[in-house]
């Protein structure tokens, strides 16, 4: 669980060949809008990584399609 900057500061193949190699299952990126997700995506799904996005209790429920469609295994729901 992070925040997108440091990820694209580390490089996003990178991070996401060292999250893989660490052991790392999938990813929560907080402040990854889902329209800008898929740089962080493509590399994720080929390497087997899922991506976690969130939806909380203001998330718009025209949004919640959107998020559940780019989550690759489940989806987090905050209260």
């Amino acid at each position: 669980m992070g925040y997108y900057n440091p990820l694209l500061a580390y490089g996003l193949e990178a991070f996401v060949t060292d999250a893989k190699a660490a052991g790392v299952d999938g990813c929560i990126i907080v402040d990854l809008p889902p329209e800008a997700a898929g740089d962080l995506l493509k590399p994720l799904s080929a390497a087997g990584l899922s991506f976690i996005p969130l939806i909380t209790p203001t998330t718009e429920p025209k949004r919640i399609p959107l998020l559940a469609g780019i989550g690759s295994s489940f989806v987090g729901w905050q209260e």
